[in-house]
């Protein structure tokens, strides 16, 4: 991040002192840096940085509630005979009702709904009425294809009126528009939800659907058309298949000022892969400011079955050196880490999906100063958490909870009080437990204006090893402060920005202002370190979508309060995706 100094940038390195006192903190942060860019991916969804809050780069202005994905066709005739002409005021007295075909509800549940009208004389369209009412109790249960009928017949001296009901069911499930994705898993995925010759419901189709389009590298869209027999709708399924090969390429000033400021992020992902709707991604970061940072990341993502389930993995390696005013002790760290995990998805409707997942997790991480090994962790642990994805007509709301449980001195692990421990003066160790929890929401105020807001939380029950520690600072974190300048055990971060459009039904020049605040509690603090930190950070920015595949980001931050370091910092981004 470029930033301007002060009279007097950064009192606290004036001495040789106050450097040695920030050097645990640095060493800590760097290898918070490192560790974190191994929680992160693209578009595969292994773990990532949970609660980051998205700051840049395009985002619709008026977030409406998604049109469901099943296209229904207006209701048709519906079979009834027409009023005789000339005699609309002709009147029937209606003592009973029976109904035919009804196989969802009982005869008693379905009289009840007319109940009220028995025993009176009614015209032709007060019976159709009647009809009408029956139909639209099923439809608010679903069952939109649903259609109620009185047809031709006699009415004895009992007086009793027949109804009949058409339950609407599925038909036959064509598939169009396949190339590489395997129409007969489009099947199932269907058949898993709906059965043929059964009573359709829209709500199991919608959430079939939704299943659907969550595989990698298609978009399918449905239409329902009558069918061949009395009562069956058929299923017209469209897909689209995306390109082989999509990606980005980004360029940032986002990176720490110790071990590389200015980085390029390629990235590219094999959208289903195999033809199953599965994913491989890459990724890498590099420092453009020297050879201070390197870092790559592959990830796998392939569904288990039709019913949501997917298994995930990845693996990552990187290595960094702290420069600046610490070049001369020849810091360097590296880190090999590897998951594995499982996913679930739930539809509960087309606003709203649940997501329970569960990980092994594999890190090791070391660090060197002077040639020798300062620090070591093995980390092993297991976490669990679940994510909740909400939609309404004002805007989107995600939140999720995650718990860390480290596995202790098993499968390789760092031992128990491990003197190489990157936080053994704390007692930290591969025996921890930990929460974290985060509550994104975007609110559209107006069709130009709407407001981004986060909070992201972790609570260590333990101390905890650098790389599992929270950092706050910087363009995703706390504005107008360095990036990761300050870490602990235990922190919340809280974003709140807002966006404007310049142009009216367009998102493509958007004006930013915010304002971040963060804090951080280390249990065991180092001598001369606080227990507390806190930071807050105000500024503006602008987010353009400069060609169709060019978006840039630009914040300026200034620190509230406290200053951790320079004045003012300004982050840029620019991300070129194809």
């Amino acid at each position: 991040m470029l930033s301007v100094s002060s009279k007097n940038p950064r009192p606290y390195f004036c001495n040789r002192s106050a450097l040695f006192r920030r050097l645990p903190e640095t060493l800590a942060v760097s290898l918070v840096a490192i560790c974190g860019y191994a929680q992160q991916t693209v578009p595969v969804q292994v773990p990532r940085a949970e609660g980051a809050f998205q700051k840049g780069v395009s985002m619709p202005i008026a977030p409406h509630s998604p049109a469901s994905p099943v296209n229904v066709p207006p209701p048709a005739d519906s079979g009834s005979p027409a009023t005789p002409a000339g005699e609309s005021e002709v009147r029937l007295l209606v003592k009973g009702v029976r109904f035919t075909g009804n196989t969802l509800f009982t005869d008693e549940e379905l009289r009840a709904l007319v109940a009220a009208d028995l025993g009176k004389e009614l015209s032709f369209g007060q019976l159709q009425a009647l009809a009408a009412r029956v139909e639209t109790w099923y439809h608010s249960r679903g069952y939109v294809l649903t259609r109620v009928l009185i047809p031709k017949q006699e009415i004895g001296e009992q007086r009793i009126l027949e109804f009949r009901v058409l339950e609407g069911w599925v038909g036959e499930i064509a598939v169009d528009g396949t190339r590489r994705f395997s129409a007969d898993r489009v099947r199932r995925t269907l058949l898993d939800k709906v059965t043929p010759g059964e009573p359709f419901k829209l709500a199991d189709m919608e959430r079939a659907m939704l299943l659907l389009n969550r595989n990698s590298g298609i978009t399918a869209s449905s239409t329902l058309k009558p069918g061949r027999e009395v009562g069956s709708t058929d299923l017209d399924i469209n897909v689209k298949e995306d390109r082989r090969i999509t990606g980005s390429i980004e360029i940032d000033n986002f990176g720490s000022e110790d071990t590389g400021e200015y980085r390029v992020i390629p990235s590219v992902t094999l959208p289903n892969f195999t033809g199953h709707g599965d994913a491989l991604s890459i990724f890498g970061v590099f420092s453009l400011d020297g050879d201070n940072l390197y870092f790559g990341q592959a990830a796998y993502e392939t569904p288990l079955g039709v019913s949501g389930t997917k298994f995930s993995s990845y693996f990552s390696m990187g290595n960094y050196g702290v420069g600046n005013e610490f070049s001369a002790l020849e810091i360097e760290g590296d880190n090999l880490s590897w998951g594995t995990g499982l996913s679930q998805d739930f539809i509960l409707s087309t606003r709203t999906s649940i997501n329970i997942e569960g990980w092994f997790e594999y890190r090791d991480s070391e660090q060197d100063m002077l040639g020798s090994t300062s620090s070591k962790d093995h980390i092993r642990k297991l976490r669990a958490g679940i994510n909740l994805d909400h939609r309404d007509l004002y805007g989107r709301t995600f939140v999720s909870l995650h718990i860390h449980q480290g596995l202790g001195d098993i499968l390789g692990a760092m031992d128990n009080d491990d003197p190489l421990s990157s936080r053994s003066f704390a007692g930290a160790d591969n025996r921890f437990t930990k929460l974290t929890a985060s509550v994104t929401r975007l609110q559209s105020l107006h069709p130009r204006l709407y407001l981004l807001g986060s909070l992201f939380a972790q609570y260590g029950f333990d101390s905890l090893v650098a790389g599992e520690q929270l950092a706050i600072g910087g363009a995703d974190s706390v504005r107008g402060h360095p990036q990761s300048v300050y870490a602990g055990d235990d922190g919340f971060v809280v974003n709140l920005e807002a966006r404007f459009s310049v142009l009216p039904n367009s998102s493509r020049y958007q004006l930013a202002a915010f304002i971040d605040h963060g804090e951080v509690h280390t249990k065991k603090p180092v001598i001369g370190q606080d227990e507390w930190t806190r930071l807050s950070g105000t500024g503006a920015g602008v987010r353009v979508n400069l060609l169709e595949h060019l978006d840039v980001r630009v914040d300026v931050g200034v620190p509230l309060g406290p200053r951790s370091g320079d004045s003012v910092y300004c982050y840029a981004q620019a991300i070129y995706t194809f």
